[in-house]
């Protein structure tokens, strides 16, 4: 196996991550504190995931467009 990560794994791992940090968040909300944190941590892990996975899969224009596939 070599060291560095296939897409699949940074991908799970990822969105493992994403899940506990939603967990938090959630848990925040309903006691009434505050989520910025956790909210800036939430937008980086998007944002690396969209690089895992691709730009051009989730771009505004894409999504845009979708109708034409």
């Amino acid at each position: 196996m070599t060291k560095t990560m296939n897409r699949q794994k940074i991908e799970k791992v990822l969105l493992k991550e994403l899940k506990a940090l939603n967990d938090i968040i959630d848990r925040k909300i309903l006691r009434g504190l505050s989520y910025s944190v956790e909210s800036r941590q939430h937008k980086f892990i998007l944002a690396k995931l969209s690089r895992v996975r691709g730009a051009a899969d989730y771009g505004w224009f894409s999504r845009t467009f979708t109708f034409t596939y």
